[in-house]
């Protein structure tokens, strides 16, 4: 995200990422122990080359997940072979259902892509392989246009799969592996704003879009966060954008004074406020993080970047505050999309 008509600076701090060590003799767990079984089959449409970058790049990101295991696409492959089936032919659910249960799946995404010009769709369903119908909530569509060498694309494929990763499991897919910015050991997977979410039960906070959770913003686009609580305490606003680079929202230098009345909503832009919210920068998956704190945080500061990284953000700018007794505190996450 970009915000127009922007300076300025904010907090420093230390914190250690809690290691457990393995109890002596233990044994591994195995690793897809406990997983959603899902297959994936090619994405359909006329361009060959639209539709198999697509169907890699879907298929990738869900691949990321620690709460699913994804048929292999040579088995798909060999099992609509014996059925004398192409993809195409997954658009129906109960033949989609069928082919899933031979792979030993519970889930099964199909979908297609449509491109009219620069103009590209992209369409995919969530069938239960039980019941052979549609999940509710389990039909999606993207839309996008391929520019330069077509980051865009790959950009709604992405987006398209974390909607299906949170459909299925009820979480939000990891961003990304942190090992390089959290100093943690290669192949670690840790998400470090989830440690914001907890709070310790003294303060509700309540954060809400313009728009529902998991939309769309396109570029040039602008957009307003509103928020409350229920005690007067302190409010700060952060967006995290598609870098996993933290800037400072709230308190601002139009509203410089982060405390906040309690049962009262407050908005970002505020009314009368002469700046906005405008969705520029990479196209993908940011968020909205909220804190409420009794104990202020810092020195106020107008719109700023406050970190090159949510790792570094979480672990040694916030969270070591917070931990600072006495204090109640709250956070929230709110995520959204962008693309062009």
């Amino acid at each position: 995200m970009y915000h127009r008509l922007v300076a300025i600076v904010w907090l420093v701090l230390a914190w250690c990422l809690p290691v457990t060590a393995a109890e002596p003799g233990s044994s591994k767990p195995e690793p897809n122990a406990g997983r959603i079984v899902v297959a994936v089959a090619g994405f359909v449409g006329d361009d060959t080359r639209l539709r198999n970058a697509i169907t890699q790049t879907f298929t990738v990101s869900l691949a990321q997940s620690k709460r699913l295991r994804l048929v292999e696409r040579e088995r798909l492959a060999k099992i609509l072979e014996e059925q004398k089936l192409e993809n195409s032919g997954l658009v129906d659910p109960e033949q989609a259902a069928r082919i899933g249960k031979l792979l030993g799946a519970s889930k099964l995404v199909a979908g297609g892509v449509t491109r009219l010009g620069s103009l590209v769709s992209i369409d995919a369903r969530l069938i239960d392989v039980e019941t052979g119908k549609v999940e509710d909530g389990g039909a999606e569509q993207v839309f996008g246009r391929i520019q330069g060498e077509g980051e865009e694309v790959h950009a709604l494929a992405r987006q398209l799969a974390t909607r299906f990763h949170r459909a299925i499991t009820g979480e939000w897919l990891p961003h990304a592996l942190l090992s390089d910015r959290a100093g943690l050991s290669p192949g670690a997977e840790i998400d470090p704003l989830a440690l914001l979410e907890r709070g310790d039960g003294g303060i509700r906070l309540e954060v809400k879009l313009d728009r529902d959770e998991g939309s769309t913003y396109r570029w040039g686009e602008t957009m307003r966060i509103s928020f409350r609580v229920d005690t007067p305490c302190h409010v700060y606003l952060f967006n995290v954008d598609t870098a996993r680079q933290v800037t400072q929202l709230y308190p601002n230098e139009w509203h410089r004074d982060e405390r906040v009345e309690a049962n009262r909503w407050y908005q970002v832009p505020g009314p009368g406020e002469e700046w906005e919210l405008v969705i520029e920068g990479e196209m993908g998956l940011e968020e909205i993080i909220a804190i409420a704190s009794t104990r202020p945080l810092g020195t106020p500061a107008s719109i700023a970047t406050v970190s090159k990284s949510a790792a570094q953000f979480a672990g040694k700018t916030v969270m070591p505050r917070l931990r600072q007794a006495p204090a109640a505190w709250a956070g929230a996450r709110i995520r959204f999309f962008t693309t062009k």
